[in-house]
Protein backbone atom coordinates (compact mmCIF):
# COMPACT_ATOMS: atom_id res chain seq x y z
CA UNK A 1 0.00 0.00 0.00
CA UNK A 2 1.19 2.85 -0.97
CA UNK A 3 1.88 6.53 1.36
CA UNK A 4 -1.30 7.83 -0.69
CA UNK A 5 -3.37 4.80 0.01
CA UNK A 6 -2.69 4.76 3.72
CA UNK A 7 -3.77 8.23 3.92
CA UNK A 8 -6.87 8.01 2.35
CA UNK A 9 -7.92 4.89 4.30
CA UNK A 10 -6.65 7.02 7.76
CA UNK A 11 -9.33 9.47 6.61
CA UNK A 12 -11.63 7.35 5.87
CA UNK A 13 -11.47 5.84 8.99
CA UNK A 14 -12.68 9.18 10.62
CA UNK A 15 -15.94 9.95 8.14
CA UNK A 16 -19.01 8.99 9.97
CA UNK A 17 -19.97 4.83 9.02
CA UNK A 18 -22.87 6.07 6.68
CA UNK A 19 -20.63 8.16 4.48
CA UNK A 20 -17.50 6.05 4.67
CA UNK A 21 -19.86 3.21 3.64
CA UNK A 22 -21.28 5.45 0.74
CA UNK A 23 -17.70 6.33 -0.34
CA UNK A 24 -16.42 3.30 -0.39
CA UNK A 25 -19.66 1.83 -2.27
CA UNK A 26 -19.37 4.14 -4.81
CA UNK A 27 -15.79 4.29 -5.46
CA UNK A 28 -14.23 1.29 -4.79
CA UNK A 29 -17.18 -1.36 -5.08
CA UNK A 30 -17.74 1.02 -8.52
CA UNK A 31 -21.98 0.46 -7.71
CA UNK A 32 -24.27 2.79 -8.95
CA UNK A 33 -26.47 5.11 -6.38
CA UNK A 34 -29.53 3.25 -7.20
CA UNK A 35 -27.95 -0.03 -5.92
CA UNK A 36 -26.42 1.35 -2.66
CA UNK A 37 -29.25 2.88 -1.58
CA UNK A 38 -30.61 -0.59 -1.77
CA UNK A 39 -27.58 -1.74 0.10
CA UNK A 40 -27.87 0.64 2.38
CA UNK A 41 -31.15 0.64 2.51
CA UNK A 42 -31.93 4.10 2.05
CA UNK A 43 -32.93 6.24 -0.68
CA UNK A 44 -30.95 7.43 -3.40
CA UNK A 45 -31.13 11.46 -2.59
CA UNK A 46 -29.65 10.07 1.19
CA UNK A 47 -26.96 8.55 -0.72
CA UNK A 48 -26.16 11.72 -3.05
CA UNK A 49 -26.32 13.94 0.00
CA UNK A 50 -23.83 11.21 2.04
CA UNK A 51 -21.56 11.43 -0.74
CA UNK A 52 -21.47 15.41 -0.94
CA UNK A 53 -21.23 15.47 2.50
CA UNK A 54 -18.32 12.67 2.48
CA UNK A 55 -16.25 14.36 -0.48
CA UNK A 56 -16.33 17.96 1.84
CA UNK A 57 -15.24 16.19 5.10
CA UNK A 58 -12.96 13.75 3.72
CA UNK A 59 -11.35 17.03 1.92
CA UNK A 60 -11.38 18.84 5.19
CA UNK A 61 -9.89 15.79 6.54
CA UNK A 62 -6.79 15.71 4.62
CA UNK A 63 -6.16 19.29 4.30
CA UNK A 64 -5.97 19.28 8.12
CA UNK A 65 -3.88 16.61 8.24
CA UNK A 66 -1.18 18.07 5.79
CA UNK A 67 -1.26 21.69 7.85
Amino acid sequence: MTEVDQELVWALQRLPPHQRATLILFYYADRPINEIANILRSSSIAVRVNLSRGRKRLRLILENRCD
